[in-house]
C-alpha cells in the first residue's frame, strides 16, 4: 500500500513518513468525502485514521457497528 502511494500521491504535500515500529504515517490535505471514507475503510485494520479528529471518530463509530454486526 504505501509503495503505491509513493508512486501516486494523494496531494502535493503528501509526506510519508517511516516510523520506528515500521509504519508509515501519511499526511496529506485532501477532500473530505464519502469516497475518501470508502477509501480508508477499504484497508480494514491497516489503517487508522488519527486526524482530523472528526473524520476519525466517523470512521471508529463505522467499524463499531460492522463489529456489531458480526458479534450477534
Amino acid at each position: 500500500m504505501a509503495a503505491h502511494l509513493y508512486e501516486t500521491p494523494l496531494s502535493e504535500d503528501q509526506a510519508m513518513t517511516e516510523l520506528p515500529d515500521g509504519q508509515i504515517q501519511l499526511t496529506a490535505t485532501v477532500q473530505e468525502t464519502l469516497q475518501l471514507r470508502w477509501w480508508l475503510q477499504g484497508f480494514g485494520d491497516a489503517v487508522e485514521v488519527v486526524s482530523p479528529i472528526h473524520l476519525r471518530m466517523q470512521i471508529a463509530e463505522s467499524v463499531h457497528h460492522s463489529a456489531e454486526r458480526y458479534e450477534k
